[in-house]
C-alpha cells in the first residue's frame, strides 16, 4: 500500500464511524413512542417477531460496531501519527499532520503554513516520498 493509500485510511474509518452515529441516531429514533407488547400470561409464544426488540438489537449492533471502529481508528491514528513524527523536515510533518490526521483541506492548510496552494501540492509530494522512506 502507497503512503497516500495508508494516510487515507483514517479518514476513511472517520468518515465511517459518523454515518454509523447516523444510523444509530435513526435507529434509535424509531424506538421512541413504540411499547413492548405483552402477550397475555399463560399463552402459548408467538411466532412473531417483536419489532421493538428487533430495533433494540438493530441499536445495540451498532453501538457495538461503532466502538469496535472507534478502537480501530484511535490505534491507527497513534501508529501514522508515530510515522509521521519520524519523518525530519517539520514542515512536512505539519503538512502530513494536518491533512491526515486533522482532515483539513488543501486551501486551509495553505493557509495556515502561509504558501501557495502549488507549493502546498509540492510540498505534499515530497512529504509522501519521505513517509515512504520512513515507512519502507
Amino acid at each position: 500500500m502507497d503512503a497516500k493509500n495508508y494516510l487515507q485510511q483514517a479518514y476513511t474509518i472517520d468518515k465511517k464511524i459518523k454515518l454509523d452515529l447516523q444510523k444509530l441516531e435513526a435507529a434509535k429514533a424509531s424506538l421512541q413512542g413504540r411499547a413492548v407488547n405483552y402477550e397475555r400470561i399463560g399463552a402459548a409464544p408467538s411466532v412473531k417477531r417483536n419489532s421493538t426488540e428487533d430495533s433494540l438489537v438493530r441499536v445495540m449492533d451498532y453501538e457495538s460496531r461503532i466502538n469496535s471502529e472507534i478502537e480501530t481508528l484511535t490505534l491507527l491514528r497513534s501508529e501514522i501519527e508515530k510515522e509521521i513524527y519520524e519523518i525530519p523536515d517539520e514542515k512536512l510533518r505539519e503538512l502530513l499532520t494536518r491533512r491526515y490526521l486533522m482532515y483539513q483541506k488543501w486551501e486551509l492548510i495553505a493557509e495556515e503554513m502561509n504558501y501557495g496552494l502549488r507549493h502546498i501540492y509540492k510540498l505534499h509530494s515530497k512529504a509522501l516520498n519521505a513517509f515512504d522512506s520512513i515507512a519502507s
